[in-house]
């Protein structure tokens, strides 16, 4: 009889220690409770070269208790000579070079009642500023000050920072989609940004690499109307040309 106590006890203990009692969120109501948030930065020498992100998580406390919330951050792998710096409650960290202040916290907390956010006068923000290529990896832990042991729970942040050529710019800054595709007669393509290149034009070619169709677009373009009932039907290919060099492309079908 004690034996299956003491088993009972344990499947019940066990399953109090697994709970979430903090949950951390993404934008998509996602957990991410001891996972990775990527964040991907672009940067040209002479650039900016500093970013943040805020209100990319939501801390909740997920019990019938009151807490108070502190955070803290732990470097986990970081880009030699960048600086960062975290905002939480009612301060913000001063921005801090890699490798300074391997862990850092403040005395600043959170009340957050039963099922509420942490809210506070300063929102939760994460800050990078490099201008070196590399990823950093850093770890947030938010714990409870009233019940540390049950109530402390973190995830991660990796940031991808990249140096990028004129080239790959304007890859980034041309990518469309079209629709419909299939097509019979007018097809639109959608750019996720509107073309600000000095030369930009369409391109359209065959399945044998023939060119069927040109156009120029203007500057400030975001979206463009593509006429193909007069082509036959079949595989085409429709590229982004942006000052002479081909940044985006897609295969389209005309029925």
């Amino acid at each position: 009889m004690g034996k299956k106590l003491l088993f009972a006890f344990l499947i019940s203990f066990g399953f109090a220690a697994s709970a979430q009692n903090i949950l951390i969120k993404d934008t998509s109501d996602t957990v991410v409770n001891g996972d990775t948030v990527t964040f991907t930065q672009y940067y040209r020498s002479g650039g900016q070269t500093a970013w943040d992100h805020k209100k990319f998580v939501t801390v909740t406390n997920n019990t019938n208790d009151t807490m108070v919330l502190n955070m803290s951050r732990l470097e986990v792998q970081t880009i030699a000579g960048s600086y960062d710096f975290y905002c939480f409650g009612q301060t913000c960290l001063g921005a801090v070079k890699a490798g300074v202040e391997p862990f850092r916290t403040s005395a600043d907390t959170v009340r957050v009642d039963p099922a509420g956010i942490a809210a506070g006068d300063s929102p939760f923000t994460v800050y990078l500023d490099s201008a070196t290529s590399g990823v950093a990896i850093y770890k947030y832990e938010f714990s409870d000050k009233l019940n540390p042991f049950a109530n402390t729970e973190s995830f991660f942040i990796r940031w991808i920072v990249k140096n990028v050529t004129s080239l790959e710019e304007n890859k980034l800054n041309s990518e469309f989609s079209i629709y419909p595709n299939p097509a019979e007669s007018i097809a639109t393509l959608n750019f996720n940004k509107e073309l600000n290149f000095n030369r930009q034009e369409i391109q359209m070619f065959n399945i044998l690499g023939e060119s069927v169709y040109t156009a120029t677009l203007k500057k400030g373009t975001k979206t463009y109307d593509l006429n193909v009932e007069d082509l036959p039907k079949g595989i085409y290919f429709v590229n982004v040309v942006a000052d002479g060099a081909r940044v985006s492309s897609k295969k389209m079908i005309v029925k």
